[in-house]
């Protein structure tokens, strides 16, 4: 139920008020009914309005809930079903082409290639194993997802970095990255593609263990060493003490490399909080959207303080301030979709942190 409440003069009279209702039949409601009140957060929940709500409540757009699935918006329902999860998870892997890539949407009229988004498919399979332990699931993809990773390491270039892969470079949406590009549209090395390599192989290293393959896991370390090495001696200016967005482009820089390099293990453990309290007040790095925002997040979350994590709800807070019930896609007046996968980041955190629902263990970051 999805509204948007707004101010208007007192001589203002509406003459009706229209309300329409559309639901889907696999909707499944949230376990309990219980209005979920978090004061670490005071008012931040109230987005979510109830939790016996359906699945709407959570932002997630019902054509890519329950007809297309779209890598990067898709979510872990507390109900304790998986059935979206493992639905999603073989329909982007019936998407895979013969290169290993996979699409970023599917079934689509259109074929739309984010290579990007093929890395965080094998991360939600990581997400849903920690959470769910469906052995079974792993065994059926993960010998797609070895095809997928084989792809990006095809792709090495002789330095150790990971190279230009076909497809849209998109990273997220900011104003100086053509199409969403960080590589600005110059097919070089990302930055933020290398990281995002390093950590699915990494994860993928833990589902081969858990397999029953301890050669493969070791290869997939080997990998990501090696690609997390390279970004450190191509990527990261010592001058500006700042990772940037693709080599020899001192003047790329952007919150989202810094972030994951923080996040995927790039920088030395025992600066991270430190270089994170950097980061995040430094002016000169291109900014984030909602939807990326999600990583940052995290790592604040696992560097951070509480207070750190509550100043950065703030753009949420202001959703309420503008009489939002649910999540839009994005926080301007004018509003595409008023209830979007894009912008639910704090579900994930407020439920970690309020002690009241355990989603899933410490070792999952995405």
């Amino acid at each position: 139920q999805t509204w948007r409440w707004s101010a208007a003069e007192d001589s203002a009279i509406p003459s009706s008020l229209k309300k329409n209702f559309v639901t889907y039949s696999d909707a499944k409601p949230f376990a309990g009914g219980k209005e979920i009140i978090l004061t670490s957060c005071e008012g931040g929940w109230a987005i979510f309005d109830r939790a016996k709500k359906t699945a709407r409540a959570w932002g997630v757009c019902g054509t890519e809930a329950f007809s297309i699935e779209m890598i990067g918006e898709d979510i872990v329902a507390v109900s304790g079903k998986d059935d979206l999860g493992r639905h999603a998870l073989r329909t982007i892997a019936a998407s895979q082409l013969s290169d290993g890539l996979t699409c970023s949407r599917y079934p689509s009229v259109f074929k739309q290639v984010i290579p990007g988004y093929s890395l965080i498919w094998a991360l939600m399979l990581h997400d849903h194993y920690v959470i769910f332990n469906d052995r079974l699931l792993v065994q059926e993809l993960l010998p797609k997802v070895e095809y997928m990773l084989d792809a990006f390491e095809r792709a090495r270039l002789p330095e150790g970095l990971i190279g230009s892969l076909p497809g849209w470079h998109y990273t997220d949406w900011v104003r100086v990255w053509p199409a969403g590009c960080s590589d600005r549209g110059e097919n070089v090395p990302e930055t933020i593609l290398n990281l995002f390599y390093a950590e699915a192989c990494c994860r993928t290293a833990e589902l081969e263990t858990a397999n029953g393959n301890p050669e493969k896991a070791e290869q997939l370390q080997s990998r990501a060493a090696k690609t997390l090495k390279a970004v450190n001696e191509f990527c990261y200016d010592p001058q500006k003490r700042r990772y940037i967005d693709a080599p020899q482009h001192p003047d790329y820089l952007s919150l989202h490399a810094n972030t994951l390099a923080v996040l995927f293990g790039a920088v030395p453990e025992e600066e991270r909080t430190d270089f994170l309290r950097e980061i995040t007040a430094d002016k000169e790095l291109k900014p984030m959207s909602l939807y990326f925002s999600f990583y940052l997040l995290s790592a604040i979350r696992k560097y951070g303080t509480a207070e750190d994590l509550r100043a950065h709800y703030a753009p949420w807070e202001e959703m309420l301030k503008s009489g939002s019930t649910t999540f839009p896609e994005r926080p301007e007046v004018w509003r595409r979709s008023e209830c979007h996968a894009w912008s639910c980041a704090p579900a994930w955190f407020l439920l970690r942190t309020s002690g009241q629902i355990k989603l899933y263990s410490e070792t999952t970051n995405i």
